[in-house]
């Protein structure tokens, strides 16, 4: 759903403007500044596909778009695409025939590179897809009034869980740290 955000404040993000009140064409285009026809067009695809529904001129969000693709979610889900369109990541999936015949990554250690960029990406851009997971955690945690500790070895969202539970981002065989 790349297209839904074609600027990087998301700008032209319709799912958003409809949940902040625009419902017609018209002010779905005006928020977005956007075309009116455009948007219109945009929307009805939307609406044929089920993330978007529509009665009259009205547009309204699927259950699922209002969860999982409105910016004002807790579990929204765009800021994946930011990770997964990395530049390293593309030109690794270009040249899969080469890391094919290597054996391996085509871009030498690939994402196992010491102080890879792109896995602090993936941390800003994955937190939102943590945030279920890690409430769901804690409460089971919680349970029976028994504090424990949590240590995060896994990529290190930098989500912060509930006070009763200590949450440490320590990647292998380094210390923890904050960015």
């Amino acid at each position: 759903m790349s297209e839904l955000r074609a600027t990087p404040d998301g700008a032209t993000d319709p799912i958003t403007a409809i949940d902040e009140g625009n419902t017609t064409a018209a002010t779905i285009a005006k928020r977005c500044e956007a075309a009116e026809r455009g948007v219109r067009t945009l929307c009805d695809f939307l609406t044929i596909h089920g993330f978007l529904t529509k009665e009259g001129a009205q547009y309204a969000l699927a259950q699922d778009s209002a969860s999982f693709l409105n910016r004002h979610s807790p579990a929204y889900i765009g800021t994946a695409i930011e990770f997964l369109l990395t530049p390293r990541l593309r030109e690794g999936h270009a040249r899969l025939t080469e890391a094919v015949r290597r054996g391996g990554s085509a871009l030498g250690e690939g994402t196992l590179e010491p102080e890879n960029p792109d896995w602090v990406k993936f941390a800003q851009a994955m937190m939102p897809l943590m945030h279920m997971p890690a409430e769901i955690m804690a409460a089971e945690l919680r349970k029976g009034g028994v504090a424990h500790k949590v240590l995060d070895i896994a990529a290190g969202h930098d989500f912060l869980l509930p006070s009763d539970l200590a949450v440490l981002a320590v990647p292998a065989g380094r210390p923890a740290r904050r960015r």
